[in-house]
């Protein structure tokens, strides 16, 4: 199983061009700053979903296809990003998209070539 700190896990992958902060960054054209603090909105509320609560599984979920669906879905509510974030992560779908990612292993190791792993 990896081991890495939380302190890592939270950093946003600001080379990722996909996923959860690729989607907002060329969807919200937010700054560097709202970019991090957006990613550590969505990484404490999806860390939150009832019986998930994982911080491997949640940086996977953030940085995998399910991270560019649920910021997608944030872009359905109204009000600022984490209102936005907050709404969205209590969808079903967000519960669903978690159980898919454990079914393909995003449960205990990160992805390959992840920044937080250096």
């Amino acid at each position: 199983m990896t081991t890495v700190s939380i302190d890592a896990l939270k950093q946003a992958p600001v080379e990722d061009c996909w996923g959860f902060y690729g989607t907002l960054r060329m969807s919200d054209h937010l700054s560097p700053e709202e970019l991090q603090r957006a990613w550590e909105i969505a990484f404490d509320a999806i860390c939150e979903v009832p019986a998930r609560g994982n911080t491997i599984l949640t940086r996977n979920f953030l940085r995998s296809r399910y991270g560019r669906h649920f910021a997608d879905m944030t872009c359905n509510f109204a009000g600022t990003v984490a209102e936005r974030i907050q709404q969205a992560s209590g969808e079903y779908g967000v519960r669903k998209m978690l159980d898919r990612l454990i079914c393909e292993g995003g449960l205990r190791e990160l992805f390959e070539e992840d920044p937080a792993l250096v």
